[in-house]
């Protein structure tokens, strides 16, 4: 079966193995990666790619390359900035760290697809269902703990930044009276808001997930009509002679 290692790079969205949404597999992918080339030094590592991808011969650029699209990919799909994914980076090690995963050795694919299937449940899942909140969530771990250290000068200074930036160019364009919108509403923001309880929705919505995934083709259909016309005047016109 298909794991996270000895593929190739793969840029789609909708790329994933077994029953791992395309974000869980993401996460999961570029830390796996992030630890392998933190040992890139070692020849037993690239000894270990070897065996799994016969064309690695540099593990620094092998695991690179996956690391960078995991991240582009990530960043498309749940529709945030590098900083904020970073940010649910932290969160989720952070929430690891706390509540570690069982220790255990997966030796059967059924062992591993449950293990997958807790970690997107346990970890995955309840920080990607809004980023924003579990950003904003975290930001305030930082700023408690920095204020647990005597820092409460730069917390009071991004208060009063917070309240500057509310200037009248800002309630111009946000509108902030009894509802603030917390997002832009976009096509990228809608797919990263159905990715965040992707089996809830996939299985009460299911025509969305083909929509997402043959979105970008999806344009070409407006030509199918005008192609059909041409054929029938084609046919109307000349079929006589055949």
């Amino acid at each position: 079966q298909p794991g996270y290692i000895g593929e190739q790079v793969n840029k789609s969205l909708d790329h994933s193995v077994r029953s791992m949404p395309p974000s869980s597999y993401r996460i999961l992918h570029l830390i796996v990666h992030a630890l392998i080339g933190s040992s890139a030094c070692s020849p037993a590592t690239l000894n270990f790619l070897c065996r799994h991808n016969k064309t690695a011969n540099n593990t620094e650029q092998y695991c690179l390359g996956h690391i960078i699209t995991d991240w582009t990919v990530l960043r498309q799909i749940l529709n945030c900035s590098d900083e904020n994914l970073a940010l649910l980076f932290h969160s989720l090690l952070t929430t690891m760290t706390q509540t570690p995963p069982p220790p255990s050795m997966l030796r059967t694919s059924a062992e591993r697809e449950t293990w997958e299937t807790q970690f997107t449940r346990n970890y995955v899942s309840p920080l990607i269902r809004s980023v924003t909140e579990t950003v904003t969530n975290f930001r305030t771990a930082l700023a408690a703990a920095s204020t647990g250290q005597g820092n409460n000068a730069n917390i009071i200074e991004s208060e009063i930044d917070q309240t500057r930036a509310i200037d009248d160019e800002y309630r111009l364009s946000k509108l902030p009276q009894l509802w603030r919108k917390i997002d832009i509403i976009t096509f990228n923001s809608f797919r990263a808001y159905y990715n965040g309880n992707l089996a809830q929705y996939q299985a009460k919505y299911p025509f969305i997930a083909v929509f997402f995934k043959y979105s970008e083709r999806l344009e070409m259909i407006k030509n199918l009509w005008p192609i059909v016309q041409f054929v029938q005047t084609l046919s109307s016109r000349l079929s006589y002679r055949i």
